[in-house]
This record gives C-alpha cells, sequence and structure tokens, in this order.
C-alpha cells in the first residue's frame, strides 16, 4: 500500500513577489534518519572543510535507504538544527562535499539525479568548531519496486 507524500515549497521576497508550489507523492517506501553530528575545529580555520588541510575533519556515514536505483527515489529532504558551508556531506559514489548551508530538499528524478548517485550513503563532516553540534535529519521517499 503506498503512502500519500506531500512537499510544500514556498519562496517570498518581503514586499514582493512570492512562489509556491505543492507535490503529493504515492510512495511504497520512506526512511528517516536523525543522527546528532559533533562539531571539530579545522586545522586551518582559512579554508573549507572540504579542503585537504582539514581532513582532521571526522565523518560519519549514514545509511538512508536501501536501493541504489537512482529512479526510485522520490524525495530526499535533509535539515539540521545549525546550517553552515563547513558542514558537509557526500553521495556514496556521487556528489562530494555538498555544503549544508540551508535545507536541501529534491523532489523528482531530475533533482535527484543532481546527486549523480542514488543517497543510499551519506557521509557528513562537522568543521563548525568543537562545542558546535548539528543535530540533522534525513527523509527519503521510494518507490520500494521497480
Amino acid at each position: 500500500m503506498a503512502d500519500q507524500f506531500t512537499v510544500l515549497v514556498q519562496a517570498a521576497i518581503a514586499g514582493g513577489p512570492s512562489t509556491s508550489a505543492s507535490h503529493s507523492l504515492q510512495l511504497t517506501a520512506y526512511d528517516r534518519v536523525s543522527i546528532t553530528l559533533e562539531g571539530t575545529d579545522k586545522d586551518d580555520p582559512t579554508k573549507p572543510v572540504s579542503d585537504p588541510a582539514n581532513n582532521n575533519v571526522p565523518s560519519i556515514e549514514v545509511e538512508v535507504q536501501p536501493t541504489s536505483a537512482t529512479e526510485r527515489v522520490a524525495v530526499l529532504a535533509i535539515t539540521s538544527d545549525r546550517y553552515s558551508v563547513d558542514l558537509v556531506y557526500s553521495v556514496d559514489g556521487g556528489a562530494e562535499d555538498i555544503g549544508l548551508d540551508h535545507a536541501h530538499v529534491f523532489i523528482g528524478a531530475g533533482a535527484i539525479a543532481l546527486l549523480k548517485a542514488a543517497p543510499k550513503k551519506l557521509t557528513f563532516r562537522n568543521g563548525m568548531g568543537a562545542g558546535q553540534s548539528a543535530n540533522i535529519t534525513i527523509l527519503a521517499g521510494r518507490q520500494a519496486t521497480a
């Protein structure tokens, strides 16, 4: 039995134009993951956490969902209680060092393809500094069968 998965997106400029979109999808499976990622001081604070000079920042691998079939994943939302260009994630076999500077919401095959691979596993690194933990929530909606 499919679950109804609803995504609402709104963008507005104060005193100016706005736009919104609503997507309702029938999906047969979803996965929700919540993690706390401790912050680490970077060796070179003048460079981004993705720079090799900051390899000291540990990573944590998160299994998001079981399929490696990109076309089955319909929605991926990654949110946090703290955002920064020094809070990054990589997709196993795909895009690397994506800065989680705001909420990231990917809707549909075209958006998921930007990740260059199905979001089966994500690897996170938090170089925002000691004491700057981030509580991250990942929600993935997909079709369980082809």
